[in-house]
Formats: C-alpha cells, structure tokens, sequence
C-alpha cells in the first residue's frame, strides 16, 4: 500500500511539460478558423479574503478586494465575448471561487453575473456557483442571488464543532451556522452544499459524527470532504495517524449512505446536487478563467491569469498580448482519463492505457489489493480504493507520462 495519502486532486498532478507544443497569442488560437465552440464553463476568481483560516492554503489575500477589481472582470468579459469561438459556446455552469467571492459588494456581484449573462451564451439550465463563508453570507447577498439566478452554493463551514471552529480561526459558533443554513435552504436555492474538515487536532470520532448528523438534518445537497492538509502556508502542522484517518473515512462513507449520500468525487459525496462545473471540466470541456490567477483552457490551450494584482491588471489592459500554452492533441485525453479517475473510474478504453505493460501490471495490482474491480470497460474503485484515489492517479499519471515522452518528443 502507499506509505502516505494525497490528500488533494492538486497533490495528485503530474508534471505534464514534455507535452507542450507550443506558446501562442490567444487571439491568434482563439481566431483559428479551424475551431469550433462547444460546451463549456466559466470560472471567477475573487482572491480576498477578510479573515485567513488557519488549515488554508489557497490563493488568497487578508485584505479587503480593490474598488476597481470587479471592473476588470467586466472588462475581461468584454474582450473574451469578442472573439467567434467564445460566441459559437455555451456555457453550462458558472463558477465563483476564491478566496471569498462574496468579499466583493454586492453591486460588484450583481454587474459581473449580469454581464456573463449579457455576454455569454448560457444554457437554460446553467449553475451558477457562489463559493462563500457564512460570515460573507449576508441577508442582502442572499436576496442579490435570487434576484441574478444564482442557484448553487458552495459554503466553507469547515466544521460545526466550537472548539473546531476556533482552531480553524473561523467566526460564528456552530449553532449559528446551522440557523444560518436552515435560513438559506429555505429560500428554495436548487442546490446548497458545504465543505467539511476531518482528522484535525483533536476531533473524536463522536464529533465528526455530530458534524455527520448535522449535514443529514439539515438536507444538504452534497458535502465535500478534506482530511486535514498539512501544507506549507497552513498554520495548523499536526496531523492524525493513517490509522484515525481511515478510520474517519470510512465513518463518513457508511453514515452518509446509510443517509442518502454516495460519491460524486473522491472528497465530494451527494444527495440531489450534480455540480456540473466540475463535471464538465472533468470531461475536458473548455474553461474560460476570468480574474487574478484564474486557470482555464480552451480545447489544447492552456491559460493562467497573473496571480498579483497589478500584473493582472496589465494584462486586462493589454489584453492582445496574452499568450496560452498549446499543448500536444494526446493531452485531452490524458484530462479525461484524470477526470475520470477523480470520479473513481479508471477506463480500460483510454488510448493512454493501451499496450503498456506497467499499466497492466498496476492495474493487476489495484484489483489484487482490493482497492478496484473490474466493472465492463472500466476498474471501478472500491471504498479503500477511493480513500487512496489521489495517489493511484498520481501514479497513473506518471506511467502514461513515462510512456508518451518519447513519441511527443
């Protein structure tokens, strides 16, 4: 078995240089007459938060958004809804992360989804996801949401635990939160999700059950889950033997089905929620990135938006000078084969697993550890199997990769 777990999607990326092709100017690769639109979804980036939590890591900022910020995200807007490629696609989900999204004012809020809506070809259907604490959750923010068509919430409660709370740095005690999110639930949003941290300093089994049973009561749509990270610029450095940690696991996996829940991702289970942004980036479709440090793609082309502030800013004004990553056409399928394994499917009929004997023998590894059956074309992972989902990626990802370097090049 593997001495340490991954955690993370992002522990479980693989170094992907050798399949670069080329850099490019985006108008010139968006401008290519040879490309067609197609499904795809948008990603905001608000880096800002008021408060930093202490397990956090992400790209973000302790400090209040610029006033001007939200302008060039609707400046962004303008000049991506110029190019025929970007009129030609639809766009199935919308997704606010941060960072706290909801640091921004609420007028902010409102001119940026009103212009994706103006701009951008929305399918009736669309998600449109706020990523927000419950701190940042204001009444008047929730009434903004129903007026713009928000319909799915991703809210970081992290845990409804008090002594949790507090060494998370996070503010309210856990009943608030719980009447907080009784609130939302009853303005009827379509779908309205947490985040949860387990195995930290200090948490019982019992508490996490607590934290379990609140989730089930209030008829959450889903719930993502993150074993505690032990990462560089979090303050928390403690971590729970592999032992608790799987023991933790599996509580969650057996109380959640018991109540309706299953898997959508290795760290995401659901009860109605289908969380198409992640689904369809899974699925290789484009992602437009909008905002400092945005990441997104489209068809080969790989994209990522200065993380600083002032240099984002440059490249809005100057925007005909951005250039995007080509990478080699066996890429999008190396995206799909990942986006699939984070769903716990491995596809046997990947071009990228074919004829390789070091695939073949991990594969006959995975079934004999107990960790995947073989389920028609596909390994599908079993409980212990999702537990490890991250790291038997990673390693896929290497083998394919140790394969196709020599080809590529």
């Amino acid at each position: 078995m593997y001495s340490k777990r991954i955690k993370s999607h992002h522990g479980a990326m693989a170094e992907t240089d050798n399949l670069v092709k080329r850099h490019i100017y985006l108008h010139d690769y968006l401008n290519d007459q040879n490309l067609e639109g197609k499904k795809s979804v948008i990603y905001i980036h608000v880096p800002f938060c008021l408060k930093t939590c202490t397990f956090c890591s992400m790209n973000r900022s302790q400090v209040a958004p610029p006033e001007d910020y939200h302008r060039l995200i609707l400046k962004e807007i303008q000049m991506y809804s110029k190019f025929s490629y970007i009129e030609k696609s639809t766009f199935d989900a919308v997704y606010f992360g941060g960072g706290t999204p909801t640091t921004l004012r609420s007028d902010a809020l409102r001119e940026i989804i009103v212009a994706v809506k103006d701009n951008f070809n929305l399918t009736p259907d669309a998600e449109i996801t706020i990523e927000t604490s419950v701190t940042e959750l204001s009444d008047d923010k929730i009434e903004l949401f129903k007026q713009t068509g928000v319909n799915r919430f991703s809210i970081g409660v992290q845990t409804f635990s008090d002594m949790g709370r507090k060494i998370f740095n996070r503010r309210g005690l856990g009943e608030w939160v719980k009447e907080r999110l009784k609130f939302l639930k009853r303005m009827n949003f379509a779908s309205v999700n947490i985040d949860i941290i387990y195995s930290y300093p200090g948490q019982s089994l019992e508490e996490l059950r607590k934290d379990l049973r609140t989730i089930y009561e209030l008829d959450l749509d889903g719930f993502s889950m993150y074993s505690l990270m032990n990462m560089p610029a979090s303050k928390i450095k403690e971590e729970v033997s592999e032992e608790t940690d799987l023991e933790n696991f599996m509580c969650i996996l057996k109380m959640s089905r018991d109540n309706g829940y299953d898997f959508l991702e290795l760290t995401k289970m659901v009860k109605r929620d289908k969380y198409k942004y992640i689904v369809n980036r899974n699925n290789g479709e484009d992602t437009l990135p909008l905002g400092a440090g945005a990441g997104g793609n489209f068809g080969n082309a790989l994209i990522m938006n200065p993380v600083a502030i002032q240099a984002y800013e440059e490249s809005v004004k100057n925007f005909n000078s951005r250039k995007v990553v080509e990478m080699h056409p066996i890429y999008k399928e190396f995206v799909i084969l990942k986006g699939a394994i984070q769903h716990g499917k491995i596809p046997l009929k990947n071009a990228l697993l074919q004829k390789n004997d070091k695939i073949k023998h991990f594969m006959q590894y995975l079934t004999s550890s107990g960790l995947a059956v073989f389920s028609g074309d596909s390994l599908i992972l079993t409980d212990r199997g999702f537990y490890w989902g991250n790291n038997i990626s990673r390693r896929i990802s290497e083998i394919v990769l140790e394969s196709i370097t020599v080809n590529v090049r």
